[in-house]
């Protein structure tokens, strides 16, 4: 995790430093320790990374350097952490814990500090991860250099991001970015534009993400990084793709690192090929599926049930979604436990069961959503439909309203669409087939030739036309096919596109 450079020709061969940790003594040996734990990092062996670090606490507090004894603990839980390692962690924290009383160097137990709050962040105890870099904060001085600011805001803004808070987290990788540039980290300030990056393509802006994305591309190339920040970087890239539509370079981004990488990301990768929309997609899934259940990675196993579940049947969804959900408590992964609840509640309405669907959205906290659009424009869709089927047409008018007034971006339109077509249910429902009626559900079929939802298009468009042929008699709509009344949907919707939209 840190951005230390290590290499040079005259440097001893990996033998002689371990014959050093051996036969050497005093800074001989400890010089070592920390140049092989060093070597063995950036060549992801991270476990002879730690243990080196280990040892090399123990030799600190034979000596009684107790405060450079907590720093070697503290880069000894990055390595476990890297290496997914967690009870090594936890033995390493005990350790830490006994020197309380011993080490008082502010610069030591925030470094401590932030490494445990960095390897609870990896393994999804986000709570803890925000209290420990924030303890971390507490010991880091105002004067404190450019280059740990920038590393604590990055850890900061990245655990931030866990909770939904994508705007907060992009104010803190703002900061982040200015003392890194400040200090020329160039690891750190590429690991910062990569984060960056894949926050602006959760809030939709996609161009922005591109520039950063490219501009830590190009540091990458100057810098000879470690594999884990070329990782981080390919990550992001083919995300930044992905969330642009285009396919091809996501998979290439993401085919590029897969092989390489260890568990968690690995899985996590395996999912974002999986939703590249080719011809491999299947096998991607059931790959991070089957690593995700054999390794007990609960919070992307949870991930890959949910999608699962959303393309199933819905009596063999809800058991799932009921299994996903109380795991998800048992974890306190609120994020999770809401994303579950949301497709649960859909599979209840697929069933007609609207007060199961009610009581499920009734349980759901909209404030974990943060600023996921996506998200709370599926709660409020769903939530309205519910309301509509049991007769609450006051706050389901409301909230349909709201949302046919989102800005009408590629993203959103099906939720406008949906809207707009709850609003036209609601005026069928209570006047009939009037001309009011009839623009509200042009509206949605408009919206909808947006996407690229093609049989909900044609459903409607049947819907829409049955109903308009049995009020034909009333209106005089002279329309036979369904090209015909998507055509004149077409023609009036230029009329009062700037209304409606």
């Amino acid at each position: 995790m840190s951005g230390h450079h290590f290499g040079g020709s005259d440097e001893p061969t990996d033998d002689v430093l371990w014959e050093l940790t051996a036969s050497g003594i005093g800074e001989e040996r400890t010089d070592a320790m920390i140049q092989l734990a060093q070597r063995m990092y950036h060549r992801n062996n991270y476990a002879d990374a730690a243990s080196l670090q280990e040892r090399l606490s123990d030799v600190f507090i034979e000596e009684g350097h107790h405060d450079d004894a907590l720093i070697a603990l503290a880069r000894a839980t990055g390595a476990w952490g890297e290496a997914e390692e967690w009870d090594n962690v936890e033995e390493v924290a005990a350790r830490a814990k006994a020197l309380e009383d011993k080490a008082f160097s502010a610069e030591s137990w925030r470094d401590y500090y932030a490494s445990y709050a960095w390897a609870a962040h990896q393994r999804g105890a986000h709570v803890v991860a925000l209290d420990y870099i924030d303890r971390a904060f507490a010991y880091a001085d105002e004067m404190d250099s450019d280059h740990n600011r920038a590393m604590l805001l990055w850890q900061k803004g990245c655990i931030i991001t866990t909770f939904g808070r994508l705007r907060q987290a992009l104010g803190i990788f703002g900061q982040a970015l200015e003392h890194a540039r400040g200090a020329n980290s160039i690891p750190l300030i590429i690991d910062i534009l990569a984060e960056s990056a894949l926050i602006e393509v959760q809030l939709l802006n996609s161009q922005r993400a591109i520039e950063l994305v490219t501009e830590a591309q190009t540091l990458l190339e100057e810098c000879h990084p470690w594999p884990a920040l070329r990782h981080r970087v390919g990550y992001a890239l083919g995300g930044v793709y992905l969330g642009a539509g285009q396919f091809d370079d996501a998979i290439e981004a993401f085919e590029s690192i897969v092989d390489e990488l260890p568990t968690y990301p690995k899985i996590r990768t395996m999912i974002r090929l999986s939703e590249c929309m080719f011809d491999k997609s299947a096998m991607w899934e059931s790959r991070a599926y089957v690593l995700a259940r054999n390794t007990n990675t609960w919070d992307l196993l949870n991930h890959l049930e949910i999608n699962r579940a959303m393309k199933s049947d819905a009596a063999l969804a809800i058991p799932v979604l009921d299994t996903v959900i109380a795991r998800a408590v048992e974890y306190d992964d609120d994020v999770t436990r809401d994303a579950a609840r949301l497709v649960l509640a859909r599979k209840n309405i697929d069933l007609s069961d609207f007060p199961a669907a009610m009581d499920v959205l009734s349980q759901v906290s909209a404030a974990n959503f943060g600023d996921d659009m996506m998200k709370v424009i599926t709660y409020l869709v769903l939530r309205a439909e519910t309301l509509i089927e049991l007769g609450d047409l006051v706050e389901a008018r409301s909230i349909a309203t709201a949302l046919t007034r989102l800005e009408p971006q590629c993203e959103f339109e099906e939720g406008i669409a949906e809207a707009f077509w709850q609003l036209s249910t609601i005026e069928f429902d209570t006047n009939g087939p009037t001309a009011e009626w009839l623009r509200l559900a042009h509206s949605s079929i408009a919206h909808l030739a947006h996407t690229l939802n093609y049989p909900l298009l044609r459903e409607r468009l049947d819907a829409l036309q049955g109903k308009t042929r049995d009020a034909r008699a009333a209106s005089n709509v002279p329309i036979a096919t369904v090209d015909e009344l998507l055509a004149d949907i077409r023609k009036e919707h230029a009329g009062f596109g700037e209304e409606a939209a």
